[in-house]
């Protein structure tokens, strides 16, 4: 299952930002027809792969996961990224370790990377990229680049010999060739990968404690959220001004986080929404953000003069700019309508501050499984 030709990321137009050229709804009817498709003709594991936009991903890994519920089925996935340059970044800006954190909702078979720049290109990513995960990790990348004429330069002895620093170092689970790469590129590899053991399941070769708690059975103590790039909150508070996994300790609060909700410019954000001032929303969460904000706080009102159309507007244009784009977001909002269409609007994974008991729970566990389709976490 591949990108498809489309992003739901990119801007369509640098005078208007909030344009985009496709929706998730649509992305996400699309990859439906196409996982169905798959399974119906005998398939046994999807790969969602090349991944440049992670929107797209959480949009393809939304259908798979309603296909594995409608048919009671656990049908494996892999999830693989394609990286656009020597910073190891998605092409929509996300670094490899925010998409980990963006997909892991999808509980993955494995998750890696493919096509790319070739083996060489891609391996201190790929290094980087096996130490911040506890998945099984593959990688598949192409036979170097192609020259003008559209021919690739890597012979199979040249992508093997290319590889075997992956298989000395341990990377990998999976291994294959991408673009360029022949059934003799195959052979070559398997033959090399035949001789050295598999990355072990638990190879967790950060010295980061916060990288080893992401990866380790302490995991379910603490919940890491995305922008563009993870940042971190230690678990007491005491300081903001970190840089790695923002994390949330079960005995926190919300009022541990940068932005809190309960600031005058959240609120003046808030304000701004309902009165269709998208342009001084979009302001306002700069300026949070730039005071220190670890985390963007949103509150959406019951009530918008355009609906869905402003919640769109709003993300479409403050994700624009990076400096809002690398930080997690928080929602608060009572109008589930409006809470789905700002998180198909989100690449990251965000944090959806949850307080609406009133259904009962029936309810209450059908709204959690949209948001876990969505690739939220929640607080209430």
């Amino acid at each position: 299952m591949g990108p498809t030709s489309k992003s739901a990321c990119f801007v369509q137009d640098i005078n208007d930002p909030g344009k985009r050229s496709i929706t998730w709804d649509e992305l996400e009817a699309a990859y439906y027809e196409n996982a169905r498709g798959l399974l119906d003709g005998g398939a046994d594991i999807l790969l969602i792969e090349t991944i440049f936009d992670t929107i797209n991903a959480k949009a393809a890994i939304a259908a798979v996961i309603r296909l594995r519920e409608e048919r009671n089925a656990a049908v494996p996935l892999i999830i693989s990224a394609t990286i656009a340059n020597n910073a190891g970044r998605l092409l929509c800006g996300q670094s490899l370790e925010a998409f980990v954190v963006s997909v892991a909702h999808a509980d993955p078979l494995a998750l890696g990377i493919n096509c790319s720049y070739g083996a060489d290109a891609i391996f201190p990513h790929l290094s980087a990229f096996s130490a911040f995960t506890s998945f099984p990790v593959c990688c598949y990348p192409n036979a170097g680049l192609p020259t003008r004429a559209g021919d690739f330069y890597e012979t199979p002895e040249k992508m093997a010999q290319s590889l075997e620093k992956y298989f000395d170092k341990k990377l990998l689970n999976i291994v294959g060739g991408c673009c360029g790469t022949t059934p003799a590129h195959i052979a070559a590899i398997a033959k090399l990968a035949k001789e050295h053991p598999p990355r072990p399941l638990k190879n967790f070769q950060s010295n980061n404690s916060q990288l080893k708690d992401f990866q380790s059975e302490k995991k379910s103590k603490h919940c890491f959220l995305s922008g563009l790039e993870i940042h971190s909150l230690p678990s007491d508070a005491s300081s903001l001004s970190v840089d790695f996994p923002l994390e949330f300790f079960n005995k926190n609060t919300i009022t541990h986080i940068g932005g809190d909700l309960g600031s005058a410019k959240a609120k003046a954000l808030s304000d701004c929404l309902k009165n269709n001032s998208v342009d001084d929303a979009v302001e306002l969460a700069s300026e949070i953000i730039d005071g220190g904000a670890k985390i963007l706080p949103v509150h959406i009102d019951s009530e918008l003069p355009e609906g869905n159309e402003t919640v769109i507007r709003f993300f479409n244009n403050a994700l624009f700019d990076p400096g809002i784009a690398r930080y997690p977001v928080l929602l608060e909002c009572s109008n589930h309508e409006f809470l789905e269409t700002a998180l198909k609007c989100i690449p990251g994974k965000s944090l959806v501050s949850y307080k609406s008991f009133k259904e009962g729970n029936s309810e209450l566990l059908s709204h959690a499984g949209l948001l876990h389709r969505l690739g939220a976490a929640i607080v209430q």
